[in-house]
């Protein structure tokens, strides 16, 4: 995936992005939750970490990619 970015510059909405962790061989999708440095991120449908939350941090972000199209648009 080429649009990867610096965390620094991830959304602080709850916009749901993808995540990456280095040494993780998966791209976590998640949001930003709150301002703490032990957990600032939630992750979605995750059942390998702490209730959701990232136990390290993510040094990477990508924009979700577009729904795949349908018969029904």
């Amino acid at each position: 995936m080429s649009d990867w970015r610096d965390i620094e510059s991830a959304p602080r909405d709850g916009t749901v992005i993808l995540l990456h962790v280095p040494g993780d061989r998966t791209a976590w999708a998640g949001r930003w939750v709150k301002d703490d440095p032990k957990f600032p991120w939630f992750v979605l449908c995750d059942q390998h970490k702490t209730n959701g939350l990232l136990a390290d941090d993510p040094t990477k972000w990508a924009p979700l990619p577009s729904p795949p199209e349908t018969k029904n648009g």
